[in-house]
């Protein structure tokens, strides 16, 4: 079907707006022929650089492997860490709470035992 021109040209005007189809027709057959070379290079710059990048494509694809390796890696002791400090922080609000009743139960009994220590004062001081 392409081989004929003809009918190459009839597909690509089909493809491009009018204004552009008119600005080809308006060029001279030299300035459409330097065009085609620019964009033939261009493309084929494009698809040999797409290639060599292709060949080296592996290299890049084993070190994101062994980078991806390395974060999994630090994403699991970093939530072994994580666990570790949050049973720590747990342990220090038990330890602190019991240090902190401790003391509030010291003073009550300490409270009490002046009240007891009072009262019996003054039963002595009566019964002198």
């Amino acid at each position: 079907m392409f081989s004929d021109w003809q009918v190459c040209r009839d597909w690509l005007q089909g493809t491009l707006p009018p204004g552009e189809v008119k600005f080809q027709e308006d060029r001279s057959h030299d300035q459409s022929y330097h065009v085609y070379l620019e964009e033939a290079a261009s493309f084929t710059s494009t698809t040999h650089r797409i290639v060599r990048e292709w060949r080296s494509m592996h290299k890049e694809w084993y070190t994101v492997e062994a980078s991806r390796k390395k974060v999994a890696e630090e994403e699991a002791r970093v939530a072994l860490l994580r666990a570790k400090l949050e049973a720590d922080q747990a342990k220090f609000e038990s330890d602190r709470k019991t240090e902190e009743w401790s003391a509030h139960g010291w003073k009550r009994k300490a409270e009490v035992e002046t009240a007891l220590l009072s009262e019996e004062r003054k039963r002595w001081r009566e019964n002198l």
